[in-house]
C-alpha cells in the first residue's frame, strides 16, 4: 500500500468495446377496474476484449522503471461475447378504490456465444483474431419465467401501505440462473414537501450464483469463466428514507436522509474456489451491515445551487470465512458540489469528492488486493442542453 516493496508491477490495458441494439414496444388499455400493459423486447449486445499487458519494476524507494513487455491478448484478454434475448411481460393493475392490486408475469429466452483466441497480436496489435477462435467457441441457451404480485392500500390522503412479492432471476450462461424470492412490506408518507418511507425487505435465494472473474478476488481461474453456486442464502433488512424542503426568502433548502440495516447470510455450508469455505450462518461477502447518508443543499432563484453529501458504509468481509486480511471496516466520506446556471441552456459546476481525503480500506478485490478510497478529487465541468 505504501509503494516500498521491490516488485514487478503489471499494467493491464482494459480495452473493451460494447454494442447494444434492439427494439421494444408496449401497449396499454383499461377495461373496467383493470389497467393492463403488454410489453415485448428484442435485443442483441456484445462485449469485445482486446487487453494487452505492460510491466514496470518498482524499487524499494518507490521509483518505477520504464514500461516494457507489451504482451498479452490470450484467453480472457482476447475474447468476444455476443448475446441475444427476447422477452415479453403482462401487467394488470386492479383498482378497488383505496386498495390496488398488481399482478405481473414475464418470460425471457436468451442465448450467448463465447469465443476466445490465443495470443496472435504483434507489438502494435496488428494481428488480432485473424482466424477462427482456437481457444474457446461455445454456445449457451436458456429460458425463464418470473411472476409478481403487489398491493397498495391508502390509509389516508398522506399515508399508504405497500406490500409486494417478486420472483427474481439473474442469467448465468452455461448454467442455471440465479433465483430468489423477494418480499417487501412498508409504509409511505407524503404531505407537501415532506416525504418518508419505511420498508422491511427480504430475499430468499434458492441458488446463489457467481461467475469467476479477475475482479472478484476469489481463488478461481478467471480464464475458465466458471459459474459457482453458493447454495441457499437469505438477505433481510430495514430501510428508512426521508426528505423535506424548507422554504426561505428566494432560497429553498432540500434535505434528505437514508438508513439501511442489512443481515445477509448463507443458509447452508459449502466449499468452492469462488466462495471458499462457507459455514451456515456466515455473512455474504461485500454486503455492509449498515449504510446511511445525509444530503443537504440549497437552490436560489438566480440559478446557484449546491449540496453536501455525507455517506457512511458499515463493515463487511470479502470472503465468508472472514480472516484478518478479509475484513473491511466501516468508512465514510463527504462530497461537496456547486452549480450555476449561465443561461437557459448552460450550467457550470464544480464537485469535490472525498473532501476530507479519507484513505480507509474499502475493498479486497481484485485478487484479494487491498484498495483504499479514491483520494480527494475535484471535477470542473459544464452541461449544455439543446
Amino acid at each position: 500500500m505504501d509503494g516500498k516493496l521491490p516488485v514487478q508491477i503489471e499494467y493491464k490495458h482494459n480495452n473493451r468495446y460494447y454494442t447494444n441494439e434492439g427494439y421494444q414496444f408496449k401497449v396499454s388499455t383499461e377495461v373496467g377496474i383493470h389497467s393492463i400493459t403488454l410489453g415485448y423486447r428484442d435485443m442483441e449486445d456484445s462485449e469485445s476484449r482486446v487487453q494487452a499487458h505492460e510491466y514496470a519494476d518498482q524499487a524499494a524507494d518507490g521509483s518505477l522503471s520504464a514500461l516494457y513487455g507489451y504482451v498479452g491478448l490470450s484467453g480472457s484478454n482476447n475474447r468476444l461475447r455476443e448475446s441475444s434475448a427476447t422477452s415479453y411481460y403482462i401487467e394488470d393493475t386492479m383498482d378497488f378504490g383505496k386498495l390496488a392490486i398488481t399482478l405481473g408475469y414475464r418470460s425471457e429466452d436468451y442465448e450467448q456465444r463465447h469465443r476466445r483466441w490465443s495470443d496472435k497480436a504483434g507489438p502494435n496489435l496488428t494481428e488480432v483474431r485473424t482466424g477462427p477462435a482456437d481457444v474457446r467457441d461455445t454456445m449457451a441457451y436458456n429460458d425463464h419465467t418470473t411472476s409478481s404480485i403487489a398491493a397498495t392500500y391508502d390509509l389516508s390522503d398522506t399515508t399508504t401501505l405497500v406490500a409486494g412479492f417478486h420472483e427474481g432471476m439473474t442469467p448465468m450462461f452455461g448454467a442455471d440462473p440465479e433465483e430468489a424470492d423477494n418480499m417487501e412490506l412498508g409504509v409511505r408518507y407524503s404531505e407537501g414537501t415532506s416525504n418518508m418511507e419505511v420498508f422491511y425487505f427480504a430475499s430468499d435465494y434458492s441458488r446463489l450464483a457467481a461467475e469467476c472473474t479477475l475482479v472478484s478476488g476469489a481463488a478461481c481461474d478467471a480464464d475458465e469463466s466458471a459459474i459457482f453456486s453458493g447454495g441457499e442464502a437469505e438477505v433481510t433488512g430495514l430501510e428508512l428514507n426521508g426528505s423535506v424542503v424548507f422554504q426561505g426568502d428566494g432560497v429553498t433548502y432540500p434535505v434528505s436522509i437514508s438508513w439501511t440495516n442489512t443481515d445477509a447470510t448463507f443458509k447452508n455450508s459449502s466449499e468452492s474456489d469462488y466462495f471458499g469455505v462457507v459455514a451456515a450462518g456466515d455473512d455474504l461477502p461485500y454486503i455492509p451491515n449498515k449504510q446511511s447518508s445525509v444530503v443537504a443543499g440549497f437552490i436560489t432563484d438566480n440559478g446557484l445551487s449546491g449540496s453536501a453529501r455525507w455517506v457512511n458504509v458499515g463493515s463487511s468481509c470479502s470472503l465468508a470465512a472472514c480472516g484478518t486480511y478479509n475484513k473491511i471496516e466501516s468508512h465514510s466520506y463527504l462530497d461537496l458540489s456547486l452549480r450555476k446556471a449561465i443561461n437557459d441552456s448552460m450550467d457550470v459546476y464544480v464537485i469535490l469528492e472525498n473532501t476530507t481525503d479519507q484513505a480507509d480500506l474499502i475493498s479486497r478485490a481484485p485478487s484479494e488486493g487491498a484498495r483504499s478510497q479514491k483520494p480527494r478529487t475535484m471535477k470542473l465541468g459544464f452541461t449544455y442542453s439543446f
